[in-house]
């Protein structure tokens, strides 16, 4: 591999799945460190592979930014895509794709990619039938999130929340007692998203500041950590909250 390397692992027994900055997604033998398939993205992709066993059907998905899709050396519109494979051969089953924008700087200033950055959800419980991914700056550079939901069967589209801020973090599902979904998304300036995992609608936005009261609390990139009711998140702010 001679492409960097910007993905975390996910293992399926003795295979491990990750991308590289070229946009091939690897399957690799890790008791004989050999290929076993391998499947070229249409862009680069940063994100963390996610398998989904279902019976004896095993997928992953996964997801790309737009990156070098078109030679422009400035800010352009291109294609952010969610593939499902199947994770034992390497075949596509469906993929989805959403616009977003990117800005090439050609290495010379800001640099910045939008479309797919955060790691995908596969839903449980109340959602077991959804796939749910955040596609970032969807209205402009620096500008707009889409929260987007699809069928795990097939690929279509189920729901949408949007934000006006743009989102680096993966999305984070969490279950209340009788199994019914909820997601939270946080996003660049600073505000925490509650949204019903089952139909997209907004639940509750919470804006998070300094300690000063009044002070944005800076860029989210993270992803919450979730225990019981608790959950904690810090920001690009040098802040820390428990919510």
């Amino acid at each position: 591999i001679l492409q960097g390397i910007e993905s975390s692992m996910a293992i399926y027994n003795n295979t491990g799945y990750f991308s590289d900055n070229s946009g091939v997604l690897h399957a690799l033998d890790l008791n004989t460190m050999k290929p076993v398939w391998s499947a070229q993205l249409e862009d680069d992709s940063d994100v963390t592979p996610v398998i989904s066993q279902k019976g004896d059907s095993v997928a992953i998905y996964t997801g790309t930014e737009v990156d070098w899709q078109k030679d422009i050396v400035g800010t352009y519109q291109g294609d952010a895509i969610l593939y499902k494979f199947d994770a034992l051969t390497g075949e596509i089953v469906w993929k989805a794709s959403h616009k977003a924008y990117t800005k090439n700087a050609a290495d010379h200033g800001d640099d910045v990619n939008g479309g797919v950055m955060g790691t995908p959800i596969v839903g449980k419980k109340s959602i077991d039938n959804l796939v749910i991914v955040n596609f970032c700056m969807t209205n402009g550079v620096y500008s707009g999130t889409s929260l987007t939901a699809f069928d795990e069967a097939d690929g279509s589209l189920v729901w949408e929340y949007k934000t006006k801020a743009y989102s680096w973090s993966s999305p984070v599902d969490v279950y209340d007692e009788g199994g019914n979904a909820y997601i939270l998304l946080a996003d660049s300036s600073s505000q925490l998203h509650l949204v019903n995992g089952k139909t997209g609608e907004g639940i509750k936005v919470l804006q998070i500041k300094k300690a000063d009261g009044e002070t944005n609390g800076g860029n989210i990139e993270s992803s919450p950590a979730v225990f019981g009711d608790t959950l904690v998140i810090g920001t690009r702010g040098n802040v820390i909250v428990g919510v």
